[in-house]
């Protein structure tokens, strides 16, 4: 048997030579740099898919901030969730606050963020420090983040305003808009969450603790218990005297056409009573709790047919083929409320008509005059200025016909801001935050 030799070719190859066949392989060198590229190849693949990973992902430094060099804005909202109504009225709204109580509220709205190293409370924490929102000297800033990759929604407050924006607040006004941004109507779930945020920090009281660092002192404790008891006395009693006129003594019966009245004014009553009792719980809940039994037994007192006498007993049955189309619709939306009457001897009818539970959240429509008209929308028309008042349009709709109109109303001019504080402890002017910090209050709901 004959060995096998072998040598070096002209093209660097060995070159294995048999009695049958001739092999030729690439040298060690070759082999080697082949390796070599399927390993750059395979991390030219890795960075680019790193690079389609984290596109859209903002980190604390490049979540764009919406106070530049060009812009005063209050809205960072990059990837376009919010219409430009929207963010024309949020950033009116906060201009107010800013200018009013020193209030200052940062809204971020974002596709992703840098999931990786944050949690959502976190990077809200973060980025609310990062920026400095609110003024420095009494840490009086807000910023709401939105997250939609993780669904979560949390409100991050400075320092100063947590005891007036505590965290069960917070969670309250954020729960009044998951329904919103569950549902996608992301303007309306941010002027929801902007509009318990104004309530809750344009109060006299308190505007007076953030602008005046005002607190009641432990010395007129005791003259503050006293005040309070004597205009709750003084409310009570004129609350009691117009409701003895409004309200007749316990009476056998009332004829139906006076029911209505007087169980609309007993409402009226109970709504201011209600309202009090906000201020006054102590002496006026007790009255509220009356007029709503009062105001009940009314509604419930036995009629008499005013044809033979006898006693007549609500038909809700005949609703149907008494009320009018509009009547319909205002008992199924709690406008308003249609008890049906009938006698059951002579079959004689009769409506009594009261203002429902929902009674305020409607119009009367002007084309068919049925308490069913609700806003469907509204938008700024004209943004209101230093110089000029602006102009908004809220549409309605008619449950009951159909129609459509609207109606305007007046912008009040945006106070000019003031100019004599600093930036480092006070409003800013533009182009930057005021310096705030948080520690981390708030809360955050995912939806």
């Amino acid at each position: 048997m004959r060995r096998k030799s072998s040598n070096f070719n002209k093209y660097g190859k060995i070159i294995f030579k048999n009695q049958n066949k001739t092999i030729l392989l690439p040298p060690q060198t070759t082999i080697q740099n082949h390796i070599m590229k399927c390993r750059f190849l395979t991390g030219i693949l890795l960075l680019v898919c790193m690079s389609f990973a984290w596109a859209g992902k903002y980190t604390i430094t490049t979540v764009p901030n919406p106070k530049n060099e060009y812009s005063d804005s209050f809205v960072s909202d990059p990837d376009g969730f919010l219409s430009k109504e929207a963010v024309l009225t949020l950033d009116s709204v906060i201009g107010v606050m800013r200018s009013a109580a020193g209030v200052e509220v940062a809204i971020v709205m974002v596709e992703d963020y840098d999931t990786d190293h944050y949690g959502a409370y976190d990077f809200a924490l973060k980025l609310f420090n990062y920026w400095g929102v609110g003024s420095a000297e009494s840490n009086s800033g807000v910023l709401v983040f939105f997250a939609l990759s993780t669904r979560d929604i949390y409100i991050i407050t400075g320092d100063g305003v947590e005891g007036l924006l505590p965290d069960m607040a917070c969670g309250d006004i954020l729960d009044r808009a998951l329904p919103y941004l569950s549902d996608g109507d992301y303007d309306r779930g941010m002027k929801v969450i902007l509009s318990g945020i104004y309530k809750r920090l344009m109060t006299d009281d308190a505007r007076a603790e953030l602008l005046l660092g005002y607190k009641p002192q432990s010395t007129e404790a005791i003259e503050d218990i006293t005040t309070y008891f004597i205009i709750a006395f003084i409310v009570l009693a004129l609350l009691a005297i117009g409701i003895y006129h409004n309200a007749p003594q316990k009476a056998p019966t009332i004829p139906l056409e006076d029911r209505e009245r007087m169980v609309n004014k007993l409402s009226s009553s109970q709504t201011i009573a209600g309202c009090l009792s906000l201020i006054f719980p102590l002496p006026i809940l007790f009255l509220y709790l009356y007029m709503i039994y009062r105001r009940k037994s009314i509604h419930r007192m036995t009629a008499y047919c005013p044809d033979c006498g006898s006693t007549m007993l609500i038909n809700s049955k005949r609703a149907a083929e008494v009320l009018s189309q509009g009547e319909l619709k205002e008992v199924e939306i709690k406008s308003r409320i249609h008890d049906v009457w009938e006698c059951p001897n002579c079959r004689h009818i009769e409506v009594a008509s009261y203002d429902g539970s929902h009674f305020h959240s409607y119009l009367e429509c002007p084309a068919c005059g049925a308490i069913t008209d609700k806003e469907v929308g509204q938008h700024i028309v004209t943004r209101a200025t230093t110089v000029h008042t602006g102009k908004r349009q809220t549409d309605y709709r008619c449950l009951n016909c159909g129609h459509i109109h609207s109606i305007y109303n007046i912008i009040p001019v945006v106070p000019v801001l003031s100019s004599g504080r600093s930036s480092g402890g006070g409003f800013s002017s533009g182009g930057s935050w005021g310096g705030g910090h948080s520690s981390g209050g708030g809360a955050g709901r995912h939806f």
